[in-house]
């Protein structure tokens, strides 16, 4: 439902996750908060993250579910949102290493550009985070080879998926 939900459905989401005391299902209405395919609820949902309500450990699910939505803008602008908030999300998780390893993994799902992997590198040179330097490489590796991928199999996918769809 929240694929194709509105502001309306996204308050109500909201309103459970406050309600709800069981933290599995807290887990489960914060992942479907990411799900909603505006752009505007993405950066909110981020932003409710970051607020204080949602626990430390929580805010990864959060941007997981942002950067995996299916409105690939919408996905995009948890990098985006990463980097414009990266001093407050370090103070509020600095102390995790874990926790800021899966929060630059998980912002950086829906990047798959030169480009991007540019971008994700300049920032990081800019913002050095020495403790997760690892994380932050084998992320940058995975963009790079995101993009190789796409810039080596775009065309025979795309005849394949063009196939595949005729024949269906």
């Amino acid at each position: 439902a929240a694929k194709h939900g509105n502001e309306e459905d996204h308050d109500i989401v909201l309103s459970r996750y406050r309600h709800e005391t069981h933290p599995e299902e807290k887990l489960r209405f914060l992942r479907t908060l990411g799900a909603f395919p505006h752009d505007h609820l993405v950066r909110r949902t981020l932003e409710f993250g970051l607020g204080g309500e949602v626990k430390s450990q929580d805010m990864t699910s959060i941007i997981y579910s942002t950067a995996l939505n299916d409105n690939h803008d919408a996905a995009k602008y948890t990098w985006v949102f990463i980097k414009e908030n990266w001093d407050a999300i370090h103070r509020r998780l600095g102390q995790s290493i874990v926790l800021l390893e899966h929060t630059v993994k998980g912002s950086a799902h829906s990047l798959n550009s030169h480009e991007d992997a540019q971008d994700f590198k300049k920032f990081f040179e800019k913002n050095p985070t020495p403790k997760i330097s690892k994380a932050i490489s084998q992320t940058l590796e995975i963009i790079n080879s995101r993009a190789n991928w796409i810039l080596r199999d775009r065309e025979s996918a795309s005849e394949w998926l063009l196939e595949w769809h005729k024949n269906k």
